[in-house]
């Protein structure tokens, strides 16, 4: 990739912030190949600073290695100068980087049963489930289409909220060349961020929120769920028994007309993992004794398994549909923000940069149909 000579309308201050970027992003990451065209490649943080500041006019000669630091790290203009240094871009572009590989280096397991929407604003925001028409009507002998009265439907509520926190790098990192410590601390809180939204899900999840209709997510009245104390093991017939319980769900209204969902992803604890996996994978049914060649009835009953440690409860499990067709835990994002957003900002009392990591986000309950839990035993 050629940085200062490329045709791409790109004026040469851009294809500096560019090619610095980079460098300092191959320095982070240890294992990509040296780039013998970008002219900053090996570069460290106080060489990279003394460059933005000579680009805007400011004469570093004379100076020590702290004073370039600060007025580089400064969002104002130097002295003499006409521009802002860029050297903040840089650092806002690298810890940017090192912020979405932290937040996409792990494999959470909310994707996996969850629904993903996105909102305007920190309102809460309704999700409604509609009422089933049922079935179309005969014309009758005047040969008119009858009107049909939508059903009420069931309304819940979802709401985004802010989060994030602030990383400060001080001048002092930038003249001991300390780019280990600004890639750790931007990598930690992208990872932060996505175990923040897991965290949230399976708090919500094992807390069992009351609805809009009183009862709470997992009860009796919504036909889902197994308490303790008469909670099952997960078994060919235990799991089928959620099967079907699944597909006998109704939607809201008088026509009691069947949603015939079907399961998409078992959701349990870690120690439960491997035998859920057992029971789901297996040809011929685990549980008939005497080793007889029996057709397991759930084999491939789910498409996959989330099994997770943060389920405090290690023998229950759940039945989850398939999120975009009968959702029922939705994450929420800010105006499509569905990672993390990187913002600096002058640190007025370190002479340094304040580096602000946020993501709106937010965890509700849309609906009770496309889910199922059974206590466990």
């Amino acid at each position: 990739m050629t940085y200062l000579n490329n045709a791409v309308s790109l004026d040469h201050r851009d294809k500096q912030i560019n090619a610095m970027t980079q460098a300092l992003i191959q320095r982070c990451s240890g294992g990509m190949a040296r780039d013998s065209q970008n002219p900053y490649t090996g570069s460290t943080l106080l060489e990279s600073a003394k460059l933005c500041l000579n680009q805007v006019g400011v004469n570093t000669d004379g100076m020590d290695r702290l004073d370039i630091a600060e007025k580089a790290l400064s969002m104002a203009p130097p002295r003499g100068a006409q521009t802002t240094s860029d050297f903040p871009i840089v650092l806002e572009n690298v810890m940017h980087k090192s912020v979405l590989t932290g937040f996409n280096s792990g494999q959470p397991k909310w994707p996996k049963f969850c629904k993903i929407g996105d909102v305007t604003d920190f309102r809460s925001w309704s999700r409604i489930v509609p009422g089933l028409i049922g079935n179309l009507d005969s014309v009758n002998e005047q040969g008119e289409y009858l009107d049909k009265i939508i059903p009420d439907g069931e309304k819940n509520s979802v709401s985004a909220e802010r989060k994030g926190n602030v990383i400060n790098i001080t001048p002092e990192v930038i003249v001991n060349d300390d780019l280990g410590y600004i890639n750790n601390i931007s990598s930690s809180m992208g990872m932060a961020g996505q175990r923040t939204i897991e965290r949230a899900v399976f708090t919500l999840l094992e807390s069992n929120p009351v609805m809009s209709d009183g009862n709470a997510l997992f009860s009796s009245a919504h036909s889902n769920y197994l308490a303790s104390g008469s909670g099952t093991a997960p078994s060919v017939s235990s799991l089928d028994v959620a099967r079907v319980a699944l597909a006998t769900q109704t939607a809201p209204g008088l026509d009691d007309e069947p949603l015939d969902i079907e399961p998409y992803v078992a959701v349990c604890n870690t120690a439960l993992g491997g035998e859920m996996r057992v029971i789901n994978e297996s040809q011929y049914d685990p549980d008939t004794p005497n080793k007889l060649q029996r057709p397991n009835k759930v084999n491939g009953m789910v498409a996959d398994i989330a099994d997770t440690p943060r389920l405090s409860n290690k023998a229950g499990w759940y039945i989850f549909a398939d999120p975009m067709f009968a959702p029922v835990i939705e994450v929420v994002f800010l105006n499509g923000q569905r990672e993390p957003r990187v913002v600096t900002q002058e640190a007025f009392r370190t002479s340094g940069l304040s580096v602000k990591v946020e993501l709106p986000f937010g965890v509700g309950v849309n609906d009770y149909r496309g889910a199922y839990y059974n206590y466990g035993s």
